[in-house]
């Protein structure tokens, strides 16, 4: 799950203007009225839409589920939310230093040239230079709130073996890097994880309180019904029998389009496991790094775990 949920917050918010900049004309009708307030925060239609077009899009064209990716937005805006709110509660500011520290990686993440060129091509596909602006603030804000609470804090030896010995178990039979070679960077790598337990569970413990206002009504938001090709119950439940467990994650896009082969978490509720809502057994597994997986009876399945690859392995009639 770390490395789940931290590969959603570093894309979250310029990525996601980044890649769904194109269709911003087509949905920027409802202009800035409130969707979503979220302790006091108000969200925009256009930041709604923009949050459900990117989960939408990462499903690759195939069938999804229209609540589901609302409630996902209306998850990922209180964590958002509550993030924002920890960081404006310690004070915490960007710099000019690192304003521009953080514009030039993101140029680079997304292939520019230039920072001009950057902005430019937002600014044409709809994105205000305000919305820019608050998306970098915000990533600074999440880099300072994490080094907040990485503070005085100083991995020990043992966690330091620890780590290790998952960088051994991670690389299987290729020619591993000395312990005394690594020490610098598996402590790096420790205090940041550290960083963002913290965070994790400063989401976990606002989420039971947090007031939601979901003002946007459901015709209002932008969506295109896809028909979901379902496999039976008797399927699934069949897998079930035999031991069949698959684990995915809400911020994993290869994880949706896995789901949406058997039709939605609906149909594969029987047996299958979100590691962002049950990230402690995802973390015995020792999956949290690398879902979509499916376990057998206990033990890692090696292949794709597709209606057919299963099937086959099982004996289950598809």
């Amino acid at each position: 799950m770390k490395k789940l949920i931290k590969s959603y917050y570093f894309w979250t918010i310029f990525s996601i203007i980044v890649l769904t900049s194109a269709f911003f004309l087509f949905y920027n009708s409802s202009g800035d009225k409130v969707a979503v307030r979220i302790n006091g925060i108000d969200f925009s239609y256009t930041e709604f839409q923009r949050e459900f077009d990117s989960i939408v899009n990462s499903y690759n064209n195939m069938p999804v589920d229209k609540e589901k990716v609302k409630n996902t937005v209306i998850d990922r805006l209180t964590e958002r939310a509550i993030i924002t709110e920890k960081i404006n509660e310690l004070g915490i500011e960007s710099s000019e230093e690192e304003f521009q520290t953080q514009m030039d990686r993101n140029v680079k993440m997304f292939g520019f040239e230039t920072e001009e060129e950057l902005v430019n091509t937002l600014l044409e596909g709809g994105v205000s230079r305000k919305e820019i602006e608050d998306a970098i603030d915000y990533e600074v804000g999440l880099n300072k709130l994490i080094k907040h609470y990485t503070n005085g804090f100083n991995p020990t030896e043992e966690d330091l073996e620890e780590k290790y010995e998952l960088y051994l178990s991670s690389i299987g039979e290729g020619e591993p890097i000395a312990f005394e070679d690594m020490k610098e960077e598996l402590r790096d790598l420790i205090i940041e994880d550290f960083g963002w337990q913290k965070v994790f569970d400063l989401i976990n413990e606002k989420k039971k309180t947090v007031v939601v206002e979901i003002l946007i009504p459901d015709e209002d938001i932008i969506f295109e019904e896809v028909e979901l090709e379902k496999v039976s119950s008797e399927f699934i439940s069949c897998l079930k029998d035999k031991g069949v467990t698959i684990y995915t994650s809400s911020t994993c896009s290869a994880c949706a389009v896995l789901v949406q082969k058997y039709g939605g978490y609906d149909v594969l509720s029987p047996i299958v496991v979100d590691c962002n809502e049950e990230q402690d057994r995802c973390s015995r597994e020792m999956l949290e790094d690398t879902v979509p997986s499916v376990v057998i009876n206990g033990k890692l399945f090696q292949k794709e775990g597709t209606p057919e690859n299963l099937a086959r392995e099982t004996g289950c009639n598809l």
